[in-house]
């Protein structure tokens, strides 16, 4: 957007020196008013381009704003935004393939979810299974003599051998939920229907992000040629149009309404070419979020 604004600017001042010679010409009756017309339109064609375009600029800087709050290195300009957008570019023409898609933060949180609703089922599950506990305790017991015990109670007896030796025991203890086990069935129902939801959103998410991918590889690709079309033919055609046609105008061979038709082309297709590369670069953006490739991975963006 910078670099259509500075080129309106550039123009803007090539139509005002025109039409100061146009004006000129015609109050010496050189030429008719048509001329003067056409160059005033035209020049208020490429004013209220500048005010929309400054206006969308302001309103970008607004929305930004936030992240220059903080007056450090850690800026970025627009060459080095469009320098690791090239790059990223080139890299992804070497090594574009499907299954970049699995990449993609979106499907890996639709994975989850499912992995989730899965555990989360059988550990419903499992909460209503009967409870099994298997015990055993054994304690050693010394002898005691208890042959001078003269108290109300007599003890001695526990001398007999029958009564003497270790204490064990050992036993199986089963609990079963019984209150909820009626209910486990439409439970275990209520988990299967939460899995298969889980997994039809994953597939829908799947096919959402390959149609998306699909789409906006195919808008990158289209932007691309159409950018290299424009560098390549388009503008170098039409600046030699522009050139020529001020050469004829100072000859004499055409009047100056028609070096302001080249000249309003040349402004359409200007602002064409930078909507159409900023297009590329959008596409390319969101081709790189929905494969997850916009920063490398661990951290190999702060080297």
């Amino acid at each position: 957007m910078s670099r259509e604004i500075r080129d309106l600017e550039s123009l803007e001042k090539s139509i005002t020196s025109g039409g100061k010679l146009e004006s000129s010409q015609y109050s010496a009756g050189k030429s008719n008013i048509t001329g003067t017309l056409r160059a005033l339109n035209l020049k208020e064609k490429i004013k209220d381009r500048l005010f929309t375009r400054n206006t969308q600029l302001s309103e970008l800087n607004a929305k930004t704003s936030y992240f220059s709050l903080d007056n450090s290195s850690f800026l970025i300009s627009e060459e080095e935004i469009l320098s690791y957008l090239k790059v990223k570019e080139g890299d992804l023409i070497k090594s574009y393939s499907d299954e970049l898609i699995g990449n993609s933060p979106y499907l890996k949180y639709a994975e989850v979810n499912t992995e989730k609703a899965v555990a989360e089922a059988k550990k419903e599950e499992i909460l209503h299974y009967p409870e099994t506990e298997v015990f055993i305790s054994y304690m050693q017991r010394r002898r005691k003599p208890f042959l001078l015990d003269s108290g109300p109670l007599n003890v001695s007896v526990m001398d007999n051998p029958e009564f003497s030796g270790d204490l064990w025991s050992a036993g199986i203890t089963l609990r079963i939920p019984v209150w909820s086990l009626g209910k486990s069935g439409e439970l275990n129902r209520a988990n299967l229907l939460k899995v298969n939801r889980m997994q039809l959103e994953k597939r829908k998410q799947t096919y959402l992000l390959e149609t998306e991918l699909k789409t906006s590889i195919q808008a990158w690709m289209g932007n691309k040629q159409r950018v290299e079309n424009f560098q390549t033919s388009l503008l170098p055609t039409l600046s030699r149009s522009i050139t020529t046609s001020a050469s004829a105008y100072t000859k004499g061979d055409i009047s100056l309404v028609d070096t302001y038709q080249f000249l309003n082309e040349s402004i359409e297709m200007k602002a064409t070419f930078h909507e159409v590369n900023l297009n590329r670069w959008l596409s390319l953006l969101k081709v790189l979020e929905i494969t997850n490739s916009i920063l490398p991975e661990e951290n190999n963006h702060e080297k």
